[in-house]
């Protein structure tokens, strides 16, 4: 029953996988809401605020990979308010940023579970191989260019890059493990 279960998951996950294609952000892609936004937290951050928010991060409760309780229903509690705020960051503009490498870190998971399962796939007699491209189907594909589609929109160009050559010092910033 075990390996019945880990083939489905393996078969969820290199659909998954080979559904996630270029992982270049598509120029001015982001939507005119998630520009609006920008704008209103001072435009896109640089890579000396990425890095700034970086070193902060740790020192702000609730925001680790471990312990991701600080919003409740969307809303800070005082005691991360505090942190932000002692350490010299705008909340509007911290958790701006905080969103969007989030986000980065969600979009580089799927893409690291794809290269993964193809790894994997590889490893397969052709027959085998075969049989899991043709049960995965299309719509692992859909749903992987959806999430990249709405980090597209969401995160700026600029950004993706700043965040993508930052990726293990987000990781290590929140806690998680390297990969």
């Amino acid at each position: 029953m075990k390996k019945r279960i880990f083939f489905l998951a393996l078969i969820v996950l290199a659909a998954l996988a080979a559904a996630c294609g270029d992982d270049a952000p598509k120029k001015d892609a982001q939507s005119a809401d998630d520009k609006a936004l920008t704008q209103a937290v001072s435009g896109p951050f640089t890579e000396a605020e990425f890095k700034k928010f970086l070193a902060d991060l740790p020192s702000v409760p609730g925001l680790s990979a471990h312990s991701q309780t600080a919003a409740t229903g969307g809303v800070l509690s005082d005691q991360v308010k505090s942190a932000i705020k002692a350490c010299g960051w705008d909340e509007d503009r911290f958790t701006y940023i905080y969103g969007h490498a989030v986000s980065m870190l969600g979009l580089d998971q799927v893409e690291r579970t794809r290269g993964e399962m193809e790894k994997q796939l590889a490893n397969m007699p052709e027959d085998q191989r075969k049989m899991m491209r043709q049960t995965m189907g299309g719509e692992m594909d859909r749903q992987c260019q959806a999430i990249r589609a709405d980090v597209d929109k969401m995160v700026p160009a600029g950004e993706q890059a700043i965040v993508r050559g930052h990726m293990a010092a987000l990781r290590s910033a929140l806690g998680m493990p390297a990969e």
